[in-house]
């Protein structure tokens, strides 16, 4: 068998962008679930900012965000899971606060370093 090209099995690998190829029977999409807002840990009191969370499936579907929290600093959020996302993004105050982030295990813990 051959995972990059011909070989016994035929054509390889699919497209990165692909997660699953079905050949015959049916595929149910499920939408990425809207988080929970993250909890503020603690914050260094530097100003009011406001931190929410958008997940990020595998394929690159997109969650709403979720309900803002208040923060008098730049802060230390926690966060839990959210069924079928496999990256993060950040929000503060509407906007991205960095790139997506991919974090192992069931709480995700991230601080504001900007």
């Amino acid at each position: 068998m051959s995972l990059g090209g011909g070989g016994y099995g035929g054509g390889g690998l699919p497209l990165p962008g692909q997660v699953l190829e079905l050949w015959g029977g049916s595929l149910r999409q499920n939408t990425v679930a809207r988080p929970a807002p993250p909890v503020v840990v603690r914050n260094d009191g530097s100003g009011p900012r406001v931190y929410a969370l958008v997940a990020i499936g595998p394929s690159g579907q997109v969650s709403d965000p979720s309900p803002g929290v208040e923060s008098n600093g730049r802060a230390t959020l926690r966060f839990d899971s959210v069924a079928g996302a496999d990256s993060y993004l950040i929000l503060r105050d509407g906007k991205p606060a960095g790139a997506p982030l991919r974090i192992e295990g069931a709480q995700k813990t991230w601080t504001d370093r900007d």
